[in-house]
């Protein structure tokens, strides 16, 4: 308010009382943007979260997502849930690559790293013209990526639950080529469904350093804004609506699973990899759960006014993020743990045939009927006087003319058996 009255009324007269009193001012707003925001504890808790342990999940997370995409792959011709598994996997991919240099770089390192002015290196990232225009980007493909990861994962157990409930329209209901179609249409919904924070981040000159920074500013968009679609919107179609969803879907997987044990004596072998994807399909489900009912939550316990400072520094907000990552980490773990198929593709996809039993390579006739004789001879009786007392007329009769020691040795043996 002192600076617009000195600019729009020049007459005023400057005298000291004035130019101290504005001095005074910058003084105290550079001092409060300058200043540190957090505590001993909130540093080691955003060093340990944001930056430690999001770049190993990091790491792990494209590691073995690439590894998961390269064994789908080799089956994507003859299962349909290989097609969704591969599709969530890559989907798992790119927020990975998304999220976690925004995770680490920018809200980690961004508000725990200062340069030699006491200036955030978020903020210097948030005033760089590349940051500005690649920022909204980021936000936007990471958020898509992670809302089609939601979606194919409830596609999935829609299609396990199908397959389960009628295995023999499976052929008809459950195929490569629907799935495809599926993925293709959960890409394009997802991309459009995020399009609005696009519109979220604004440049807007810093309150008190002599920059233009991008900031997300979704408040400027309206309240209806906030409450449909950051709120009602988010919590139906991201967060507690799959989550319900999925649980109901896990109850009845669950149930079809206590069946099938019932009658396991007499199910095929194409029934019993069915029996083992469904496992597969409820450890899957139960992990998403897990780790994304946190962040659900968080959501919920926010104000409608999405003040910033809950919005990007609270406890919940890290820990959800962490759990997210991880929970596009670990399908592989999953996948290796509980399908033997996927476990031989892997085998086969690193240049590594399966085991597979040696067979046992025929012997030569002479020793069959060596080890044959040898079997008839221990099936011996030893209590047994009559055999002992014939194989010895045997032996002690006169034989005809001819008889090699050979044929004596058969008759005795063929005596003995019978």
């Amino acid at each position: 308010k002192l600076r617009l009255t000195l600019q729009w009324k020049p007459n005023c007269i400057m005298n000291s009382s004035n130019i101290s009193l504005l001095a005074l001012n910058d003084s105290e707003l550079n001092e409060s943007c300058l200043a540190d925001h957090f505590n001993a504890f909130e540093k080691r808790f955003i060093l340990l979260t944001d930056v430690i342990l999001s770049s190993l999940i990091f790491v792990m997370g494209l590691v073995l997502n690439s590894l998961s995409v390269l064994v789908l792959k080799r089956d994507i011709g003859k299962s349909s849930m290989s097609v969704l598994l591969l599709a969530l996997s890559t989907f798992d991919t790119v927020f990975i690559g998304l999220s976690a240099p925004y995770i680490v770089v920018y809200m980690g390192l961004g508000v725990l790293v200062r340069d030699s002015a006491g200036v955030q290196l978020q903020t210097l990232l948030n005033a760089s013209p590349a940051i500005q225009v690649a920022l909204p980007a980021v936000w936007y493909l990471g958020s898509a990526a992670r809302t089609a990861r939601n979606w194919i994962i409830l596609i999935v157990a829609l299609d396990r639950y199908t397959v389960v409930q009628n295995p023999f329209m499976s052929g008809r209901r459950s195929n490569p080529r629907r799935s495809r179609i599926y993925c293709i249409s959960v890409s394009a919904a997802s991309l459009l469904y995020n399009l609005p924070l696009l519109l979220e981040y604004t440049v807007v000159p810093h309150r008190c350093l002599p920059l233009n920074v991008s900031q997300a500013q979704p408040e400027r968009l309206g309240y209806v804004y906030m409450l449909v679609y950051k709120k009602l919107m988010h919590f139906i179609f991201l967060s507690l609506g799959p989550v319900l969803w999925l649980l109901v879907f896990n109850a009845l997987l669950i149930r079809s699973l206590l069946v099938a044990s019932r009658i396991r004596a007499t199910i095929t072998r194409e029934a019993t990899r069915r029996t083992e994807d469904t496992k597969m399909l409820v450890v899957i489900i139960a992990v998403f759960v897990a780790t994304e009912l946190p962040g659900a939550v968080w959501q919920l316990l926010l104000d409608t006014n999405f003040e910033k400072g809950n919005w990007f520094y609270s406890y919940f907000y890290s820990i959800g993020s962490l759990l997210t990552l991880l929970n596009s980490a670990v399908n592989f773990f999953i996948y290796c743990v509980w399908s033997a198929n996927f476990r031989r593709n892997m085998a086969l996809a690193l240049g590594r045939p399966p085991r597979r039993k040696k067979l046992q390579q025929p012997k030569p006739a002479a020793q069959r009927s060596l080890r044959f004789q040898t079997d008839e001879i221990r099936l011996e009786p030893m209590n047994n006087r009559k055999t002992e007392e014939a194989a010895d007329e045997v032996e002690l009769s006169d034989e005809p003319l001819g008889v090699t020691e050979e044929q004596k040795r058969r008759q005795l043996l063929l005596m003995r058996f019978e």
